[in-house]
């Protein structure tokens, strides 16, 4: 075991180009989102908008949800910047 290594996390596919849900996979430690090229540009933006300090909250308000539906619905509250853009 490689005690005290960091392990590098990444998550790709759909979840990772969902704006709301990088900001919550940002804030639990997820070090590297790869996603179609056509989603980054909503997601660079909603990512800019906050600190890590910010989505790391994000991050803990969705996981105090009872289902995915909630988490979602509660990480989207603090990210006011989805309904700027459209998203």
């Amino acid at each position: 075991m490689n005690a005290g290594k960091k392990k590098y996390v990444s998550v790709c596919g759909e979840a990772a180009s969902d704006p709301a849900l990088a900001v919550v996979l940002i804030g639990l430690g997820v070090d590297t989102l790869s996603m179609n090229a056509a989603a980054i540009p909503a997601v660079a933006a909603v990512l800019k908008s906050v600190t890590l300090e910010q989505a790391r909250h994000i991050a803990n308000k969705a996981l105090e949800q009872i289902s995915s539906a909630e988490a979602k619905a509660a990480a989207r509250e603090e990210l006011p910047i989805l309904d700027e853009l459209g998203l």
